[in-house]
């Protein structure tokens, strides 16, 4: 975050969650939600009770909870709070980057890594034996992440807003980047509205006019995003989960692109 309060940089969309330190800290704004995740546990199976089947084994279960995790991360934070209102003990041992933090718990140093579960699953493959370590079901914290920009660019900062939520409207609309080229719009006012924005708004925006389809025809709406960078397209091969639009059982929801 530090390429942007410099200038370095116009965009950033880094695995950090929007928290108000962050935001004050850095001189720095969090954008609409792109990606919703939560802090999660990976451990080796031979450490899961005999009684718990990998399903349902829990942090709480394991027997020791000595914990690698990244420093100056929202992880000690979240593990304080979630430990204390269990009144669990537990160790945790902070490394200075991930690499680290994923060393220690493969040499045994630490039995558990925390990071959020998106990017836990990458850390999971990782490691060699990636067959013997799972992460366990619980989920102990809420993270938003979505792209982030300097504060006193306010233009900048609404252009950034509308070309995410087109995104996610997008796929609730059933445009994708194979199909809208070929949207009929004759009959459809929003859908009209929606692809090509009045060019007083583009203007406004510093936009190029028909800005939404361009970006979806160029990188796709939010569901090929998705399966393309963490879904079954990759080797993540996650389900959408939380990530999917709000109507399907997700958190993913945006106001009118018109």
């Amino acid at each position: 975050m530090e390429v942007l309060r410099s200038g370095d940089v116009d965009l950033g969309t880094f695995n950090a969650s929007a928290t108000l330190a962050r935001e004050v800290r850095f001189d720095i704004t969090f954008l609409p939600t792109l990606l919703y995740d939560g802090e999660a546990f990976l451990v080796r199976k031979s450490d899961i009770p005999a009684s718990q089947s990998d399903h349902s084994a829990t942090i709480l279960t394991l027997p020791r909870r000595r914990i690698a995790a990244q420093s100056g991360a929202t992880t000690a934070q979240n593990l304080r709070r979630f430990f204390q209102t269990h009144n669990a003990p537990y160790d945790l041992e902070e490394y200075p980057n991930a690499q680290a933090a994923l060393e220690a718990y493969r040499a045994g140093e630490c039995n558990v890594y925390a990071l959020d579960r998106i990017p836990l699953s990458g850390e999971r493959l990782r490691l060699e034996d990636r067959h013997e370590h799972v992460i366990l079901k619980d989920i102990i914290s809420k993270e938003a992440m979505g792209p982030v920009v300097r504060h006193g660019d306010p233009i900048w900062a609404l252009a950034v807003t509308w070309i995410v939520r087109s995104l996610i409207e997008a796929e609730e609309l059933g445009l994708n980047s194979s199909n809208v080229d070929a949207a009929t719009t004759e009959e459809d006012a929003y859908l009209s509205r929606f692809l090509a924005p009045a060019a007083e708004i583009c203007q406004a925006l510093q936009v190029l006019t028909g800005f939404t389809g361009q970006v979806i025809r160029k990188i796709g709406n939010h569901a090929e995003i998705f399966e393309r960078n963490l879904g079954s397209q990759s080797p993540l091969g996650l389900p959408r989960g939380q990530n999917a639009l709000w109507n399907r059982g997700g958190l993913l929801f945006t106001p009118p692109v018109q």
